[in-house]
């Protein structure tokens, strides 16, 4: 399992009592990243323990929990909840986590939890006020490059992109610069097409990678779309999606993607907010100087998580359509 960027910072408030929540699109990471969380952690292989709530039998087993019923949960599977163990609920918005989660850090305080969620239309209608305060939640995107780069196993060039960015002098970094130069573009190139999802990072294939984009692209649609948004009319949705796709960080016109697709200003405005919820899009506000020296903010919608989008709106087809659409998105890890 290679480390995440995101490891260092959960970990260095690891020791605090609350609940360590990790959310993300499907296939981001979360599920690696909490068992090398465990691994990093002062916790032991005995003292950890793994709860997969896409199985019908631990769903079952906590929906109903209760403090009472709690305990005897945990002495069955074996843990001692007076001493430290560190529990992992895995996708943990196909049970009741508000209750559940509410329960085990007000009573069971030697208890540390880990929690991921892929849904957060989902998690949004399931989680109460009663977590507040008592809950840390972390954004796990896909690989950004330099994580990329890691999981392919090029370790001199995140080298040489860590030297650039110390600010080592362009000059003395040239001759290295230019006898990668070719490699490095095949690899951005790569990345761009494919998008950053690690399970496809280090698929070698290049049809291998697009059937598992397409696996993922058909699970969105049918638990996401179809069975928790509850859309009916997909031929729409999807249209929305290749209008954004094609006019991505450009200002966002309501009007006009309205009449390109065809439907509704509400039926728009469920859709967009759909998205931003699956963590697919993401409002940036641009501020413009004026002579009066105000801040006039525009909004403006562009794609958050390019390979996200890709996959889910079937664009592999055209490859140019992907490259631009990547620049825009990308060139924000490889500039930083």
């Amino acid at each position: 399992m290679f480390t995440r960027a995101l490891s260092s910072q959960i970990l260095a408030q690891f020791d605090s009592p609350d609940l360590v929540f990790l959310l993300g699109t499907r296939q981001s990471g979360k599920t690696t990243l909490s068992h090398l969380l465990a691994k990093d952690s002062s916790y032991s292989k005995t003292e950890t323990w793994y709860f997969d709530f896409e199985d019908k039998h631990y769903r079952q087993l906590f929906n109903t929990a209760t403090i009472a019923s709690l305990k005897q949960i945990l002495r069955l599977e074996g843990i001692d909840f007076n001493r430290r163990n560190l529990l992992i609920f895995d996708e943990i918005q196909l049970a009741d986590p508000s209750n559940l989660l509410k329960l085990l850090h007000d009573h069971f305080p030697a208890l540390k939890i880990i929690a991921t969620g892929s849904s957060s239309l989902q998690i949004k209608t399931k989680f109460s006020d009663s977590l507040a305060g008592r809950k840390r939640v972390y954004l796990v995107e896909p690989l950004n490059f330099d994580e990329f780069l890691l999981f392919r196993g090029e370790e001199r060039l995140r080298n040489l992109r860590q030297m650039f960015r110390e600010g080592i002098a362009k000059e003395a970094l040239m001759p290295l610069l230019e006898s990668g130069h070719e490699h490095f573009l095949a690899l951005l190139e790569e990345y761009l097409i494919y998008g950053g999802y690690p399970e496809v990072v280090l698929i070698p294939n290049r049809q291998e990678k697009l059937l598992k984009l397409d696996s993922i692209a058909n699970a969105y649609i049918k638990k996401d779309i179809r069975e928790v948004a509850k859309i009916e009319n997909i031929s729409a949705y999807n249209n929305l999606l290749k209008y954004l796709a094609i006019n991505a960080g450009t200002q966002f016109n309501l009007s006009s993607a309205r009449e390109t697709v065809g439907i509704s200003a509400v039926t728009l405005s469920k859709y967009l907010n759909l998205l931003k919820k699956r963590l697919l899009l993401l409002n940036f506000r641009r501020f413009l100087p004026i002579v009066i020296k105000r801040l006039v903010r525009v909004a403006k919608s562009i794609l958050k998580i390019l390979e996200s989008i890709i996959c889910y709106y079937k664009i592999l087809t055209h490859w140019s359509c992907v490259v631009m659409l990547g620049l825009y998105m990308k060139l924000m890890y490889l500039i930083v």
